[in-house]
């Protein structure tokens, strides 16, 4: 009896150690499945990456950015003269203005004396006056 529960406890772990192997084979049958699927992944990453790298040149696109700074610094100058020479032809127009101001308000004086007395300084005084008139409109 005893000769026998040894054979039947040998089967037993036999059996066992049977399906703890076939498992085991599984096991790596699915875990090589897994590594040729990441080998595929890598392989196709690997082909992407090597696109982009000749999409992306950093070096270009630093470049670029540079130029475009460049260009901005020259135009902010170009814009600084222009702004300079807009306030000088300001300020000669309103030099210029002034005097045309002080040279009517002296010619006015002069025909307005005159005009008491003739009848052409009369005429005079009313064109000088729509000349003004004329002028303050041009100039607004």
């Amino acid at each position: 009896v005893s000769t026998q529960s040894t054979g039947e406890v040998k089967e037993s772990l036999t059996a066992e150690l049977v399906t703890e192997i076939k498992e085991m084979r599984t096991e790596i049958t699915s875990l090589v499945s897994g590594i040729d699927e990441r080998e595929e992944e890598q392989k196709e990453l690997e082909r992407q990456a090597g696109k982009l790298t000749g999409k992306i040149n950093r070096n270009s696109h630093t470049r670029k950015i540079l130029d475009t700074v460049e260009r901005i610094k020259r135009q902010k100058r170009q814009i600084d003269t222009i702004l300079s020479d807009t306030r000088v032809v300001q300020k000669e127009i309103n030099s210029l203005n002034g005097k045309i101001e002080r040279v009517f308000i002296e010619t006015d004086e002069i025909i307005f004396r005159d005009a008491k007395n003739n009848e052409l300084c009369k005429q005079a005084y009313k064109l000088l006056a729509n000349l003004q008139s004329e002028f303050n409109a041009l100039v607004r």
